[in-house]
């Protein structure tokens, strides 16, 4: 999911944060096996975060 945020210090200047939030999960059938893993990924396209999933769900199962 496409995001952008503005956060600040207080005083200080602005900034805007953008990127894309990405979410993985295996074994939603198996509660006791559930594992999730998230990535907030900045300055980043859908089309990068979306050839980075395949490996990022592996991942998830193998850990």
């Amino acid at each position: 999911m496409p995001f952008a945020l503005s956060v600040s210090a207080l005083g200080e200047r602005r900034e805007v944060l953008w990127g894309v939030f990405s979410w993985a999960a295996v074994g939603l059938d198996w509660p006791e096996g559930r594992r999730d893993r998230l990535w907030f990924d900045l300055r980043v396209d859908a089309d990068w975060a979306e050839e980075q999933l395949r490996s990022r769900v592996y991942g998830v199962v193998e850990a």
